[in-house]
């Protein structure tokens, strides 16, 4: 679905559309996301429908585990995402709630994509290639955007 020049890729199933999905950069040019460690899953999901909906599962191939992760709180691996009607779930702060890979089977680097399945308990599933970010330096040196 996603080429791998992108840095985010966008899915939708029934009345949800998953958007700017994408695996944080690893960091610097040449840094992987290693073996055994973790990735940050970053996505916002809109509820196009009438009806609320929950994210209630995520996983891949590529990881051991997809958990659910509030800032630098500890993760927990039972994903209860509402989605409400006519809304949002954001998903892209890694201050705040997050997705994150753990246990990575392999090398992840930037450039590259993952295959990931999203569950939700209405609309069904949908999988995606998501690309994993490359790193840009601008990025992290500016100030963030106004969310107005």
């Amino acid at each position: 679905m996603g080429r791998p020049d992108l840095d985010s890729v966008e899915g939708q199933v029934g009345d949800l559309r998953l958007l700017h999905v994408y695996i944080a950069s690893p960091g610097e040019r040449g840094s992987t996301h290693t073996p055994e460690g973790g990735a940050e899953l970053l996505l916002t999901v809109a509820n196009d429908g009438d009806a609320d909906d929950t994210l209630s599962a995520v996983s891949s191939e590529e990881a051991a585990e997809v958990v659910l992760r509030q800032g630098g709180e500890a993760a927990t691996s039972s994903i209860d995402v509402p989605v409400p009607a006519g809304g949002v779930a954001d998903l892209q702060d890694v201050a705040g709630p997050h997705l994150e890979l753990t246990g990575l089977r392999e090398e992840l680097r930037s450039g590259t994509s993952v295959e990931i399945t999203f569950t939700f308990t209405g609309a069904g599933s949908v999988t995606l290639q998501v690309p994993v970010a490359t790193y840009d330096p601008a990025a992290v040196s500016s100030s963030p955007a106004d969310p107005s």
